[in-house]
């Protein structure tokens, strides 16, 4: 008997840190429960490194990968659940779309953030690129969402068919920080070089912090700078990604307050709590779901609240060891990359009983 064919249209090779995280992770999971899944990138991870460096993608690129996703769409087997991120053909209308002929109801739309701010076309409806996401959350066989913003945001287009799904990463891939009392304390951030922008609305809050305590401030991803501060910038690696939070002692997310960042699903704190570090993050989106305050984590809305957390653990190694146990504990029970195949599982389980099919 032949698996449950899966195409799953991914934005990025796995150094995209969304297609990784809501994709890429899930695949080999998947694939153990009997679904067989190709995996289609629309842009491979040179182009995102080009990206990361200027800034623009090159036209060019985007025309022979949209020729390599249309060949895919149009010689998709009847019988294949399409899995998307985010939207099928980026940028594009919806009316292009559908002249493809694909069966809307076979497909299951996945969101981790707000894409649909990146357009303005309102006015044109389902003739421009705004309306497709209406579309897809009345007409999709089913959507998944990382956040209660994007669940909330989906419902009012009408959408019906949703599962929020948490993003999750392999824990037992980070090993637990022992913390133990040092003369400097490590604060970690982990990012790209587009979000690292986010780190600017702290530089008042670690020009303050230094002047109280030895701190180190670790940035994995991205080149930053702050005056009067200890800051050492290292080279993002999936291989190394782990190993490297697993040095810090509290980690760290800052966000500035707007929709994209209120639909963020709070990936770096998930990392962090893996690790067994202490997150701290701003009181904005996801964050206050996932931080239950002085449990397994801390939020902080304004400066003089961040600096106030920041010192409180710098100067108590044994409330960042309780707080540490308890977010790995968490991040065991709720963010391990098993929970979220499980849950994606369903998804399409629940997807081929309303067609009469059963995964087989």
């Amino acid at each position: 008997m032949c698996a449950t064919r899966i195409l799953a249209l991914v934005k990025y090779e796995p150094n995209g840190a969304s297609s990784r995280v809501r994709f890429w992770n899930l695949r080999p999971g998947l694939e153990q429960k009997g679904f067989e899944i190709r995996m289609l990138p629309l842009l491979g991870n040179e182009v995102l490194a080009r990206y990361y460096r200027e800034r623009r993608h090159s036209y060019s690129t985007f025309i022979w990968a949209y020729l390599k996703r249309l060949k895919a769409i149009l010689s998709v087997h009847p019988g294949t659940i399409v899995w998307v991120e985010k939207e099928l053909m980026f940028a594009l209308p919806l009316r292009f779309e559908q002249i493809l002929g694909l069966d809307f109801r076979r497909c299951v739309f996945d969101y981790d953030d707000a894409v649909f701010l990146n357009y303005r076309d309102h006015g044109l409806g389902m003739l421009g690129r705004v309306g497709k996401f209406l579309y897809y959350a009345r007409n999709a066989g089913h959507m998944t969402v990382g956040s209660d913003y994007l669940m909330e945001h989906m419902r009012k287009l009408g959408g019906t068919r949703l599962t929020k799904i948490p993003s999750t990463v392999f824990v037992e891939r980070y090993r637990q920080r022992v913390h133990i009392a040092c003369s400097t304390t490590v604060i970690g951030w982990i990012g790209t070089p587009v979000t690292a922008q986010c780190l600017d609305t702290l530089k008042p809050v670690f020009i303050t912090l230094a002047k109280k305590c030895a701190i180190q401030l670790k940035v994995i991803g991205a080149q930053w700078r702050c005056e009067g501060v200890d800051v050492v910038c290292l080279p993002w690696g999936e291989e190394s990604e782990a190993d490297m939070v697993s040095t810090f002692d509290i980690g760290i997310m800052p966000l500035i307050d707007g929709p994209w960042e209120r639909a963020k699903c709070g990936y770096k704190l998930i990392q962090y709590m893996a690790a067994g570090i202490v997150p701290v993050g701003s009181r904005i989106g996801e964050n206050p779901m996932i931080i239950q305050e002085g449990v397994n984590g801390f939020l902080a809305g304004t400066s003089d609240e961040w600096v106030e957390k920041l010192t409180m653990l710098c100067c108590d190694v044994g409330l960042r060891s309780t707080i540490g146990d308890n977010a790995r504990r968490k991040a065991l029970a709720q963010y391990d990359v098993s929970h979220a195949v499980a849950a994606v599982q369903q998804v399409f389980a629940k997807l081929l009983e309303r067609t009469g099919e059963h995964i087989k």
